[in-house]
């Protein structure tokens, strides 16, 4: 009888019930593992790289460093939208597999590099191609496919990586500039990305949870023919979205205001914060641990965040992260001591997490699943002049002043300004569908 018992009950398990292991874990686990050695490591080194690359190229001017690692971001925001249309089209691992073979090519281009224009040909060509191919645009396809329902906190733990990298590297990337030279050190780079990125992604990395016969979020394929017709419906339900109608939506400009000034004190404090930290009186390995303390702030409040945007909403949570970031870059500007100075990054590192799984989070929202790349891939657009400006303006700021303090005052109050995008999201942020006809209005 109670055999009997047992069988009935397992018979009786709905076929919904999740599976003891679900592979999407793995595919955040390999993403994370992709941040970690794309925006993670050139996110951070680019900081620690940009007064040697200024001395031995550019006569010491920062700024035209940073116009260098400027047009990287141009490129990136221009190439976007083709390479998320493709990825959404056709296999995103292929696409990332390929991002991180130029990633480690555009290491080498950088190592070798005997004049100014290499250097631009290394960052704002081929890494910058890269990066798209291999950052978060394409990462964020493959966790959006994977999760429905815990997609917060699965875009939250993925972009762990990127955070994770920042807690351990510039300390050692600092210390191996000192001891063995910056060329060496992206030699280093170059070997990690292609003995760990590039076998990662061919081997882990699956392009969405069908190819494995799992459905999002682990559930379990329906047995009844008409409960898997039904589950067919749904999801294939998510028609595309085409360019024009997605540029005529007020989502997406909406959420470009929102994220646009997130990218500009993104790219300045990757950039700028280790030099500022040092023009203030630290030493190099001090502020190193200064970007460490930011990056560890983030690897922390970035599951925090997804969870806030599954249960609070997703307008609270960007305005909490979007006022906490101009706070902690004005605080920059006042900082004189170590103890400050972490203070003010660990408070910036909770509002910079949002960027990295918010922005993916908000357009899933607005557009879909099935259009997530070529929806990023446009927001790039958007941002474009936000990204164009930031660095080489920070840059040339310190040039002509000998301070970032300026700099990071107006990109606090441009901050502020972005707090109005999610009072235009109220409706795209909604856990209600946007209609089908309003998805495929429009067409390239």
């Amino acid at each position: 009888m109670n055999n009997s018992n047992v069988t009935a009950t397992k018979s009786d398990i709905p076929h919904g019930d999740k599976r003891p292991f679900f592979y999407g874990w793995v595919i955040v686990f390999a993403a994370g593992l992709a941040g970690f050695l794309t925006t993670g490591l050139g996110g951070f080194a680019h900081g620690i790289l940009l007064p040697h690359l200024a001395d031995d190229f550019a006569g010491g001017s920062r700024g035209q460093i940073s116009l260098a690692i400027s047009l990287a971001a141009v490129c990136v925001a221009i190439a976007g939208p083709f390479v998320g249309r493709h990825a959404d089209r056709n296999s995103p691992r292929r696409v990332m597999l390929a991002g991180a073979c130029l990633l480690a090519l555009s290491y080498i281009l950088l190592a070798s590099s005997t004049a100014l224009w290499h250097v631009f040909v290394a960052l704002s060509l081929i890494y910058a191609l890269a990066v798209t191919m291999a950052g978060p645009l394409v990462r964020s396809i493959f966790v959006t496919r994977w999760f429905t329902r815990l997609r917060g906190r699965a875009l939250g733990l993925s972009a762990m990586g990127t955070s994770i990298a920042g807690i351990s590297l510039p300390v050692l990337v600092s210390g191996m500039v000192s001891e063995y030279g910056w060329r060496i050190t992206v030699c280093g780079f170059a070997v990690a990305v292609a003995l760990i990125l590039v076998p990662a992604v061919a081997l882990l990395l699956r392009d969405k949870p069908e190819d494995m016969g799992l459905l999002p979020d682990g559930n379990r394929p329906a047995a009844s023919d008409a409960t898997a017709r039904d589950q067919e419906r749904t999801i294939g339900s998510d028609p595309a979205w085409t360019w024009s109608a997605m540029l005529r939506s007020k989502a997406l400009w909406a959420i470009g205001l929102t994220f646009g000034p997130m990218v500009c004190v993104y790219i300045i404090v990757m950039v700028h914060l280790f030099g500022h930290t040092v023009e203030s009186g630290l030493n190099n390995t001090q502020a190193a641990m200064i970007l460490s303390a930011f990056a560890f702030a983030t690897a922390i409040s970035k599951p925090v965040i997804g969870l806030m945007a599954d249960v609070m909403g997703a307008r609270i949570t960007l305005w909490s992260t979007l006022i906490a970031q101009a706070f902690a870059l004005a605080a920059f500007t006042f900082a004189d001591s170590v103890s400050t100075f972490m203070l003010a990054a660990m408070i910036h590192g909770f509002g910079f997490a949002a960027l990295a799984s918010m922005r993916p989070f908000a357009l899933a929202k607005a557009f879909g699943v099935r259009s997530l790349g070529s929806a990023l891939g446009l927001l790039s657009w958007i941002e474009l002049p936000f990204t164009a400006i930031a660095s080489p303006l920070a840059g040339f700021v310190f040039d002509v002043t000998g301070s970032y303090d300026s700099a990071f005052l107006v990109f606090a109050g441009f901050l502020l300004v972005g707090c109005i995008g999610p009072f235009l999201l109220r409706s795209e942020l909604r856990n209600d569908p946007v209609p089908a006809t309003a998805r495929q209005r429009g067409g390239f």
